[in-house]
């Protein structure tokens, strides 16, 4: 994992951990059987990059925020 997500662990930041795998599968779910009906295939691989993008990302944020 990303240098973030370690300092989250390290942090005792469990809870947003949880809560952002938990919101991530989800989405990956909903997005695939949504996507996977509009454009095949194809959408279940945007389905599973879409969410995991907006994790991260939420990660870098909340290791900026706490840092400074």
């Amino acid at each position: 994992r990303n240098v973030p997500y370690r300092y989250l662990q390290v942090s005792s930041k469990h809870k947003f951990i949880a809560m952002s795998s938990t919101i991530q599968t989800i989405l990956t779910i909903t997005l695939g059987i949504y996507l996977c009906k509009k454009i095949g295939t194809i959408g279940i691989a945007w389905a599973a990059l879409i969410p995991n993008i907006i994790v991260r990302a939420g990660s870098k944020v909340i290791f900026v925020l706490s840092a400074s």
